[in-house]
């Protein structure tokens, strides 16, 4: 098979793959890069070989896509030509529940328990003052409800280890915050 386009997503493994099998290899066809965030965000910070690897791919790409401006901008410093954006996510937000549906100081975080993530920074930059109530995680992880306890710094409960070894469902999500009648 002799493919036309050969479309690398995850651009600092993938992309680099597709990047030296044009390059050094011969193999025909144009690339297509997708980025998905710590490859773009992260990665090219990491160190200059990293860098000026992630640089080398996006150069070669005939197009390159994301799935946010944010990240579309730095493609584009980095040397992307021409860049497609398709956001993820809904165009507006939904109406805000009453406030007597919302559980109160409750935690939710769509991603993983992660470093890549940096849960512990988002919940240390939070004012002491504030309580965090129970925590909801939605990504699946591998880290376990100690994690979550040393995130939070033993300022609120987390979900116990069965319940973040498997991501929040979109029942579970409603449950957690409700949507008034009729939405």
């Amino acid at each position: 098979m002799r493919a036309d386009w050969i479309h690398a997503h995850y651009l600092s493994s993938h992309g680099t793959l597709a990047w030296a099998a044009t390059r050094f290899m011969g193999v025909p066809g144009r690339m297509v890069g997708s980025a998905w965030g710590s490859d773009i965000l992260v990665t090219p910070q990491r160190s200059l070989l990293m860098h000026w690897l992630t640089r080398r791919v996006l150069r070669a790409c005939a197009l390159a896509t994301s799935d946010s401006r944010v990240m579309a901008e730095r493609m584009r410093e980095l040397g992307a030509g021409e860049v497609m954006t398709f956001p993820f996510g809904l165009e507006t937000l939904p109406p805000l529940p009453a406030p007597e549906h919302k559980q109160p100081h409750l935690f939710f975080a769509n991603r993983a328990l992660e470093s890549i993530y940096a849960p512990q920074q988002v919940l240390r930059r939070l004012p002491a003052s504030r309580p965090i109530g129970p925590m909801r995680v939605g990504g699946g992880q591998r880290r376990l409800a100690a994690a979550g306890a040393e995130a939070a710094g033993g300022r609120g409960r987390t979900a116990g280890p069965r319940a973040l070894r498997r991501p929040l469902d979109a029942i579970t999500q409603a449950r957690t915050t409700p949507l008034p009648a009729g939405t």
